[in-house]
């Protein structure tokens, strides 16, 4: 008895299984780069978020703000 049991696997089914599972993989890890908080300021990244989106805008503009504060202070 082998691995799998006692059939063999089809060799294309696996080759495909094995070629789709490295694409999920590549992509989504592609995907967690890309949706980094470094990325939060692109228009693509907002569109995605939509619902929330407008909440990483007014984060963003307070941090400006505060930024901007502190600026002024030590002057």
């Amino acid at each position: 008895m082998g691995l799998l049991g006692s059939g063999e696997a089809d060799r294309g089914f696996l080759i495909l299984n094995s070629i789709l599972s490295a694409l999920i993989i590549f992509f989504g890890s592609w995907n967690h780069n890309k949706l980094s908080s470094n990325n939060v300021d692109n228009e693509w990244l907002n569109c995605l978020l939509q619902g929330s989106g407008s909440r990483v805008n007014e984060a963003l503009e307070f941090l400006k703000e505060i930024d901007e504060f502190e600026r002024n202070k030590a002057q």
